[in-house]
């Protein structure tokens, strides 16, 4: 299987500063997050000693992602703000229907979770700093499900909507490149909950991960921009 992984960064600011001693500190801000592209696909062949091999396409994927943060220190070294995880997910998968007629049908998801967190920092030398970040999210996915060749009996393409809940919770790093700004980097461990009503049928899947992101942070002072002092 190929999977081609780009991991793009979001900066955004209003408010730069030529005063560059900065601090993680009371009445100071952070901005930030990550944006990602996925593209997966491939094809399985299965030999066998007795029997004809086997090919198989896998499923093809297409995300896009999108994760702003904004946040605000309540104290020194303690911030809570705001996340939004914004993504857009195409599937198309081979299956085989009774008559053994092999078809595709796609999944197209748009999802959108947003939700509090907070962080804890310590310093670890001058521009290292290490953080834990707690978590928690709601939100609703919009799926739609289109089948050309009505081989699913869908009649016609089917939309469902997905009620999602998240709590995630994880230690990170920061590596502040100037008094501003810090690529960091976040191990995060994730359990989440969807329910969801399809084809007459209410469902609810129960999952967690483990996931590792990269992006870059700013953080600044409403007068004096910054992060250590």
């Amino acid at each position: 299987m190929k999977t081609v992984k780009i991991a793009l960064v979001l900066l955004l600011s209003t408010f730069l500063y030529t005063n560059a001693n900065a601090q993680i500190l009371r009445n100071s801000f952070l901005i930030g997050g990550s944006m990602n592209f996925d593209y997966s696909s491939g094809k399985t062949t299965v030999e066998s000693s007795n029997k004809p091999d086997v090919n198989r396409n896998e499923p093809t994927s297409t995300v896009f992602g999108i994760e702003p943060r904004f946040g605000y220190f309540l104290a020194d070294n303690f911030c809570l703000g705001l996340n939004l995880d914004f993504r857009l997910n195409s599937t198309t998968a081979d299956y085989t229907n009774k008559r053994g007629e092999t078809n595709s049908s796609t999944t197209t998801t748009t999802r959108l979770i947003t939700g509090p967190f907070a962080r804890y920092y310590g310093a670890l030398s001058d521009n290292v700093y290490a953080f834990g970040e707690v978590s928690f999210g709601g939100g609703l996915d919009s799926r739609l499900v289109s089948d050309p060749n009505d081989s699913l009996n869908l009649n016609g393409p089917q939309s469902v909507s997905v009620s999602n809940l998240q709590f995630g919770v994880g230690p990170g790093l920061n590596f502040f490149l100037n008094d501003y700004v810090a690529f960091e980097a976040l191990a995060k461990y994730t359990y989440s909950q969807s329910t969801f009503t399809a084809f007459n049928d209410k469902a609810r899947t129960i999952g967690s991960n483990i996931r590792f992101t990269v992006g870059l942070q700013i953080y600044f002072r409403a007068i004096t921009a910054g992060i250590k002092q």
